[in-house]
C-alpha cells in the first residue's frame, strides 16, 4: 500500500476537494429550488395543470433537469467528507481483502462522480459513490435534452410579419 501522508482528499493534488465539492453541491441546491420554484409559480399562475403538449412536456423536461440535479449531487455528496481512512476503507470494501492486498492508491472525479481505487498493474476498481448513480446521470441528461428538445419544436408559434421580422398585430 502506498501512505500517501494526505491527511484528507482535499489535501491530495491529484484528489477530488471538498471546498469544490460543497460549491457544486450548494449550486446544484440552488438549481433544484429555483427550477421547482418555477414550476410551481407556473402552476399558480395558471391556475391548473398544463393544458397542451408542449407545457406538458416543458415540466417533464424540468422535472427530468430536477431529477439529473439531484442525482449528480448524490453521487458527489458521497465523496465530500472522504478522509484518507475512509479512502482505504472504500478500497477494502469495495475490492474485498484480495484486491485490498494489491491496492496503489486512488483518485476521484468530479464529473462523473467517481471514485477509483487503483491496484497494482495498473487495473482499478470503482469504490464509495452508488453503482447506480452514473448510468442514470447519462439516462436522466439524455432523457432531459430529449424532452426539452420536443418542446420547444412543440411550442406554440407566434406569427410575424415577414418583412420586418416583428409579430403580427
Amino acid at each position: 500500500m502506498t501512505n500517501t501522508g494526505y491527511p484528507l482528499a482535499s489535501d491530495r493534488p491529484d484528489g477530488i476537494s471538498s471546498i469544490v465539492l460543497l460549491f457544486i453541491l450548494l449550486i446544484g441546491l440552488i438549481t433544484v429550488f429555483s427550477l421547482v420554484g418555477y414550476l410551481v409559480s407556473s402552476g399558480v399562475e395558471r391556475g391548473s395543470l398544463p393544458k397542451t403538449a408542449s407545457a406538458w412536456l416543458k415540466t417533464s423536461a424540468i422535472l427530468l433537469a430536477v431529477a439529473t440535479v439531484l442525482m449528480y449531487m448524490l453521487g458527489a455528496g458521497s465523496l465530500i467528507f472522504m478522509e484518507e481512512p475512509d479512502m482505504y476503507a472504500a478500497c477494502r470494501n469495495a475490492g474485498g481483502a484480495a484486491k485490498y492486498h494489491e491496492w496503489d492508491g486512488y483518485d476521484g472525479s468530479y464529473f462523473p462522480p467517481r471514485f477509483l481505487c487503483h491496484v497494482k498493474g495498473g487495473g482499478s476498481y470503482p469504490a464509495q459513490v452508488p453503482g447506480y448513480v452514473n448510468p442514470s446521470l447519462l439516462l436522466l441528461s439524455s432523457l432531459t435534452v430529449a424532452t426539452s428538445g420536443l418542446a420547444w419544436f412543440t411550442r406554440p408559434k407566434v406569427a410575424t410579419d415577414n418583412t420586418t421580422g416583428t409579430p403580427a398585430p
